[in-house]
C-alpha cells in the first residue's frame, strides 16, 4: 500500500511508541485539568499514531476510551479502514477522508465510543 510517488510513508510501530510517549508525557496533567485530550493525526491511513497514543495513555493508567478524542484524516479511500481500526479499539473518534490542504471533505463518521465518551 506504500505509495511514495505520493508521498506515502508509513511510520513503523516504535517510531509511532517513541514519539506517542515523548509526546504524552504530561497528558496527565492535561487530563487532570480538563478530563480528555484531544489529539488529531492528518495522514491516519496507517491510524499507527493514534494507537501508539492510546497504549501510551493506558500505560500511564489512563482509559482512552474515556480520556482521548481523536480526528483522523486521510485523503486515501483507504480511510474507511482508519475508522473500522479505531472503533474496534473501542477510542472516541471522528474519521475523514478529506484532503487536508484544500480543506475538501468527501465523508466522515464517529466511531461508535463517541456516544460514550
Amino acid at each position: 500500500m506504500l505509495n511514495p510517488r505520493v508521498g506515502q510513508f508509513f511510520t513503523s510501530w516504535d517510531v509511532s511508541r517513541m514519539m506517542a510517549e515523548m509526546m504524552l508525557a504530561d497528558a496527565g496533567a492535561t487530563i487532570a485539568g480538563s478530563g480528555f485530550i484531544i489529539l488529531s493525526e492528518r495522514a491516519a491511513v496507517a491510524r499507527v499514531m493514534l494507537l501508539a497514543a492510546a497504549e501510551t495513555l493506558r500505560l500511564q493508567g489512563h482509559d482512552p476510551a474515556q480520556t482521548m478524542l481523536t480526528h483522523a484524516a486521510e485523503i486515501s479511500p483507504l480511510a474507511s479502514r482508519c475508522f473500522l481500526q479505531l472503533a474496534f479499539a473501542g477510542l472516541p473518534a471522528l474519521t475523514e477522508r478529506r484532503d487536508t490542504l484544500s480543506r475538501e471533505r468527501f465523508e466522515a463518521a464517529w466511531t461508535p465510543a463517541t456516544v460514550a465518551f
